[in-house]
């Protein structure tokens, strides 16, 4: 009863933080109930040859591998729905949103209400909090960790440090890319606590409880397994390319093109401004978005130095980014006239333009694999759906994935098995934004295949289909050729 009423006080204090948080969570199972791509399956399909959890640890070596990710799925079965499989991504995703709202609350209740509202509304923690990999949680307990380090450089507590060991521990296992936030809070709990030094052993003590569990446990975790980890391979984009819709998305701008640059040199103006004003209060927490949003991230690309880089590998760092602005414009609000109408002009451009890529993303998801099959199906008559593609990897296993869906079979012919009259069905693919897909096309340079549907996606996780059809059986009976551009 108790701590029924100790809720329901936690919700009347935050009365406006708490409807932003049921907004974040509808917003993220809307955008959570579409079809899975690539690399959710790909986990899928690594849990049905698990024998136990521990293999989690122990046996799965490959990047795909979020643990706390893999074991969720893992528990729930090969057969649960795709919504059960992104609920813990939507719930800590939600979470986050919480978080964001407590830690601008200490600098104002409008703080609060705008950190969390910009936080619910991001397009990037929207698309990543709504898919069943470990970005979700690995933002949320970065964001937890934050919080509990602001809270305990200010009034010690050893079980504030306790926590902060747990989640960091639990940051590791959600993503182990938490290395980089772990480094970055790391370093600001020295800096903060070094006025603290004279007492020496209780400075210790606190330091061993807050970083000794996670130092240790992410040392046995590389040693067992993050060392051995495969790279599974993928696009390669330009990194300045990569940074740059990253910052473009964070203020709701558009993925490519002259707009995207011009709207990211306006973002990292604005965090950059966002960072500067913290600092002119002489709050410390200047060092700490410093480090997390710019410092420690190049630091990990040095390191790591792989080709393969994506908006993904960056979620934390835009979270705090989103952050520090949702700070600076709450700041801003608060003085009046002029400058609050430039806040909420501000305010309203990013959260709008973020909401219309939502709305994108719940609209055409992240492929819609499996109504563009039942189509496919429709089209074939009665027997089986014979699929040949442009890359066996990936549209091999997406058709293995959607296969359960149907009673009838889907062949698919890879390009080294192609028969001598070539498959019914050809499906090409497009990850960025690039030519039109060809009207007619022969693969193997004897068979044609005429475009009969175009498949568009929302962008980051998956990718559009180009669906063709062989020339001798593309009748007039088809649904004709339709494209939709982003």
């Amino acid at each position: 009863m108790e701590g029924r009423r100790s809720l329901l006080g936690l919700l009347t204090r935050y009365r406006a933080i708490s409807a932003i948080v049921v907004v974040a969570f509808g917003l993220r199972v809307v955008a959570a109930s579409n079809d899975f791509w690539l690399d959710e399956i790909w986990t899928w399909m690594t849990t049905l040859q698990m024998e136990s959890a521990s293999d989690v640890l122990f046996r799965i070596r490959d990047e795909n591998n979020h643990f706390l990710n893999t074991l969720w799925i893992y528990w729930l079965g090969p057969n649960a729905g795709v919504l059960s499989y992104r609920l813990g991504s939507v719930v800590t995703g939600t979470l986050s949103v919480a978080v964001a709202g407590l830690i601008g609350n200490r600098q104002s209740k409008t703080a609060g209400c705008v950190c969390s509202l910009l936080m619910a509304t991001s397009y990037l923690q929207v698309h990543y909090s709504s898919e069943a990999r470990g970005y979700g949680a690995v933002v949320c307990f970065s964001l937890i960790g934050f919080w509990l380090l602001e809270r305990s450089t200010l009034q010690p507590s050893t079980r504030r440090d306790g926590a902060f060991a747990i989640v960091s521990v639990l940051g590791i296992l959600a993503q182990p890319m938490f290395v980089y936030a772990y480094g970055s809070l790391g370093i600001w709990w020295l800096i903060h606590t070094w006025p603290q030094r004279q007492h020496l052993r209780h400075w210790i003590a606190s330091g061993f409880r807050c970083h000794l569990l996670p130092i240790a446990f992410g040392g046995w975790l590389y040693a067992i397994n993050v060392r051995h980890m495969v790279n599974g391979g993928g696009p390669i984009d330009p990194l300045a390319d990569v940074l740059s819709q990253t910052l473009s998305l964070t203020v709701g701008g558009p993925y490519s093109g002259w707009p995207m640059t011009l709207q990211a040199l306006l973002a990292l103006l604005l965090v950059v401004l966002a960072i500067w004003k913290i600092a002119g209060t002489r709050d410390r927490r200047w060092v700490f978005f410093t480090l997390i949003i710019f410092v420690m991230p190049a630091l990990l690309l040095i390191v790591v130095n792989r080709s393969e880089i994506y908006p993904r590998y960056f979620v934390i760092s835009q979270a705090f980014a989103t952050l520090a602005l949702g700070l600076m414009l709450a700041e801003v609000w608060q003085r009046s006239g002029r400058w609050r109408g430039i806040s909420a002009c501000l305010l309203v451009l990013i959260v709008s333009g973020n909401l219309w890529h939502v709305e994108r993303l719940a609209r055409l998801g992240r492929g819609n694999y499996r109504a563009t099959l039942a189509w496919m199906f429709e089209q074939s008559g009665s027997g089986p759906l014979f699929v040949g593609s442009d890359h066996d990897f990936r549209n091999q296993m997406l058709l293995s994935f959607h296969q359960q869906f149907f009673e009838r079979r889907i062949v698919y012919f890879d390009g080294q098995h192609w028969p001598p009259n070539g498959q019914d069905w050809f499906i090409a693919h497009r990850i960025e934004e690039g030519t039109e897909f060809a009207q007619q096309i022969s693969p193997n340079r004897q068979t044609e295949y005429r475009l009969k549907r175009v498949v568009p996606y929302a962008g980051l996780s998956g990718w559009e289909w180009a669906i063709y059809r062989r020339a001798d059986l593309a009748t007039e009976a088809d649904s004709g050729t339709t494209e939709t551009k982003r």
